[in-house]
């Protein structure tokens, strides 16, 4: 329809809530990688313990596999759906170096993996931002697209431990008893951030009504916004 600002702010909105939704995601992850291992592999504690290292790497991930995507979708509705197929081939391409290289070294082993794949998304997220700004001339804050998620997201990171270890040290460690204590941190985080998303205006009831049931959403982040 030639609305270009009207198409800036859906991007802008985009952006702000794929970056709402993958810090909390990477930062859930990267606080609880041994006991979310655990949960799901109760036989395998030792091995699964090990392998923390590798999903905190991973986690961190997909703070930019969920802006890619996003940013992916834009690209498709401009008409340049080739830009992010390109853009996440130098990506892959720069994963393939990475994992070569870093897992022969000794301490990294397996994590280089991880870092070549964490790699391939930054770049082809980094590129991606590059092109919509180019077509579309959207401008992002980065104070409310970045700043207040983040501040969300490490008041909820506290939350969380303080619950896991909290619960843990009363209740024991055994396996049941770590994944109920797991249940309830991710349970709680994710109240703690949504409370935060919305006490810190990182958006707007306006915003949260054009979403999905967005009006039973709207009236609820409302209440909370007036406590």
């Amino acid at each position: 329809t030639g609305d270009i600002e009207f198409l800036r702010k859906n991007v802008s909105l985009g952006y702000r809530m794929a970056m709402m939704i993958g810090l909390p995601c990477a930062a859930g992850m990267m606080s609880l990688a041994a006991p979310i291992l655990r949960m799901f592999y109760p036989s395998r504690q030792e091995s699964a313990v090990s392998a923390a290292s590798c999903l905190f790497v991973l986690a961190f991930g997909v703070i930019f596999l969920s802006t890619v995507q996003m940013l992916t979708s834009v690209l498709q509705g401009v008409g340049k759906q080739m830009i992010p197929v390109r853009n996440l081939a130098i990506g892959a391409v720069a994963k393939l170096f990475c994992t070569y290289f870093l897992t022969t070294v000794p301490w990294l082993n397996v994590k280089g993996a991880a870092a070549g794949t964490v790699l391939c998304y930054i770049i082809a997220s980094a590129l991606n931002m590059a092109a919509v700004k180019k077509y579309t001339g959207t401008k992002f804050d980065f104070g409310l697209t970045f700043g207040k998620p983040l501040i969300a997201c490490l008041v909820m990171v506290a939350g969380v431990l303080g619950v896991y270890y909290g619960l843990t040290a009363l209740i024991g460690n055994t396996w049941k008893r770590s994944a109920l204590a797991t249940v309830l941190a991710v349970g709680i985080g994710i109240v703690i951030y949504g409370v935060m998303i919305l006490r810190a205006k990182a958006i707007t009831l306006e915003e949260i009504e054009r979403m999905p049931k967005g009006k039973k959403l709207a009236k609820l982040a409302a209440k909370v916004v007036r406590k």
